[in-house]
């Protein structure tokens, strides 16, 4: 797991370090600093200009969310994302 904090944005994501084929993959998003009445968070795996997930999450307030996104290799299951 990897995190990725910024203080002043006022959010934490956690990660798996390496994303691969077929897959789930979550990421755990806390927002501990509201700038405004709500936000939305997305998520996209993409490489290659093709994406293989995306998901998103709306924020009303303060708190941890957590993201899934089910990764998926391309045809015959070869290739596909393997981010490191």
């Amino acid at each position: 797991m990897s995190g990725f904090p910024s203080a002043r944005s006022g959010y934490l994501l956690v990660t798996p370090r390496k994303i691969r084929p077929d897959q789930d993959f979550r990421i755990m998003v806390t927002i501990y600093k509201m700038y405004h009445a709500s936000c939305d968070v997305r998520a996209v795996i993409a490489r290659d200009g093709v994406e293989y997930a995306t998901q998103s999450v709306s924020f009303a307030g303060t708190g941890t969310k957590e993201m899934l996104l089910k990764v998926r290799g391309s045809e015959g299951g070869q290739g596909g994302p393997t981010l490191v």
